[in-house]
């Protein structure tokens, strides 16, 4: 039982008195996932009879829902990969960016393979980008903070999607670092595991 311990509530480590509650960072999943919902009903559905501009069009409005929502976090809740607050639970702003740049390369990603001269293409590009970039520096913290052992399952998603990304995009400088972050995942999820052996099933 111990790989699923959460970070802050284990008997090695516990959460320093003082720090703030998770639940501003839950108030916030809950307003990105609602995104998430509208991206998963109007363009992932088998359902969706989108196509064409109109599908281009809830693309866009869908990329600016998700802008608008990270330039509207409280600041507790903002990440800054340069400087960090030890008074902010870190593991609550990580499970939400991840979150975030995880689900804005799901949104773009299947656009990026397209004609580097699409208008489309590379747009999306300039989402999955600097996305997957924050991925891999969100990872690298947590993983100096807390180790990977206990890394919540969002961790474990954001890194797939990223790995994803930077083979699409031609930027794989970081990908053995994401596979051995996966490595260390893999005690708590099987599904860690898995990634690395159908990524060398793949080659």
């Amino acid at each position: 039982m111990e790989f699923w311990c959460p970070v802050g509530f284990d008997s090695i480590s516990p959460d320093m008195p003082g720090r703030l509650s998770n639940f501003p960072y839950i108030k916030e999943q809950i307003r990105l996932s609602r995104i998430v919902e509208s991206m998963m009903t109007n363009l992932f559905s088998p359902r969706s009879s989108l196509d064409g501009i109109v599908r281009r069009s809830c693309l866009d409005n869908l990329n600016i829902e998700f802008c608008e929502w990270n330039d509207s976090l409280p600041e507790i809740a903002k990440w800054n990969k340069w400087t960090t607050d030890d008074n902010v639970p870190f593991s609550g702003v990580a499970t939400l960016h991840l979150y975030f740049h995880s689900a804005r390369i799901a949104l773009n990603h299947d656009q990026c393979g397209a004609s580097a001269n699409d208008p489309v293409a590379h747009t999306c590009r300039q989402y999955c980008i600097p996305s997957s970039q924050e991925i891999i520096c969100l990872v690298r913290h947590y993983r100096n903070t807390y180790g990977l052992r206990h890394a919540p399952l969002t961790l474990v998603y954001a890194v797939v999607r990223a790995i994803r990304s930077i083979k699409l995009l031609g930027i794989p400088e970081e990908h053995k670092y994401l596979l051995q972050a996966l490595s260390e995942c893999s005690p708590a999820w099987d599904l860690a595991d898995q990634i690395p052996a159908a990524e060398i099933a793949t080659r």
